[in-house]
């Protein structure tokens, strides 16, 4: 592959690669799902608007976002908005006791930190 084939050079980040792509691309489809396709443009736009909510619920670069959603655009548009943030998407498709527990509390030393915990 050629490096001006190589997408990681030239979007640089997912974010980089919706705003590029909406631009570039703007009314061809980038999602089918059942009875809802969005273009790229759209794409975009429900990326930024969950972005913003994402920032307005006080999600910072480097918490933890859990998706708790079957297969379907929204999904998409959870971790891209996310990623947009600087979060870090967690994937899982069934949780326990276990994993909400996990995901809420990291252990420093003796003393829990909360973490952020947002469901989609």
């Amino acid at each position: 592959m050629h490096e001006s084939q190589r997408g990681d050079l030239k979007f640089k980040t997912i974010p980089n690669l919706v705003a590029i792509q909406a631009r570039e691309l703007g009314e061809r489809d980038a999602i089918v799902d059942a009875e809802v396709t969005l273009s790229f443009a759209a794409l975009a736009r429900h990326v930024r608007d969950a972005a913003k909510s994402l920032i307005a619920l006080g999600i910072e670069p480097g918490d933890r976002v859990a998706i708790w959603a079957p297969n379907m655009w929204e999904w998409i548009v959870a971790a891209l908005g996310i990623h947009s943030v600087g979060g870090i998407a967690c994937h899982h498709a069934i949780f326990d006791r276990g994993d909400i527990t996990w995901q809420i509390w990291v252990h420093v030393g003796e003393t829990p930190r909360l973490r952020k915990l947002v469901i989609t």
